[in-house]
């Protein structure tokens, strides 16, 4: 039969793990954030590099699609609630989506898109939404495009982190 010191010397080693996950998980979404904010070929906001530099994690919303033929995103239900869309909704126009990026950001992301998806490297960005009551979100996007046999852009697939706001 264990002995009580056992458990608090079993519990003790699960607490060391617990700390040690936490500063590898933090590295390493730190890491991430570096590297995006060197391989993103959009001009990023100084506002938006303000806040990656500050912040340790960072926090998987969801992942969407963007039907470049139909001109339809799709999200998946997290992302949706993240934007403050119906969850049930299956998609929405492109126009949607690029409209609740914040104005200041918006010129370079789409600059940014547009070169993307002639390309068939991935790309990455860091910007910002603007929801309802002109709630500010932090996000980084990483995404690439799939092509059809003409070498012409049909999908882009994307995934969106949250960049949590940060007390000053």
């Amino acid at each position: 039969m264990k002995e009580i010191k056992d458990y608090l010397t079993e519990l003790e080693k699960i607490n060391i793990d617990i700390i040690n996950l936490e500063y590898i998980q933090n590295k390493t979404y730190r890491a991430l954030i570096d590297r995006i904010m060197i391989d993103c070929s959009a001009d990023i906001h100084p506002d938006v590099i303000a806040q990656l530099n500050k912040v340790k994690k960072i926090h998987k919303i969801g992942y969407w699609v963007h039907d470049v033929r139909k001109k339809l995103f799709m999200g998946t239900r997290e992302l949706l609630l993240f934007l403050e869309k119906e969850p049930k909704q299956e998609s929405f126009p492109e126009e949607e989506f690029f409209n609740l990026i914040h104005k200041d950001d918006l010129m370079a992301i789409q600059t940014n898109y547009a070169q993307t998806m002639l390309t068939h490297e991935d790309s990455s960005s860091a910007y910002r939404f603007v929801v309802s009551n002109n709630q500010v979100k932090y996000v980084i996007s990483h995404f690439s495009t799939k092509f059809d046999d003409q070498h012409k852009p049909i999908q882009v697939n994307g995934i969106i982190f949250e960049i949590p706001q940060t007390e000053d």
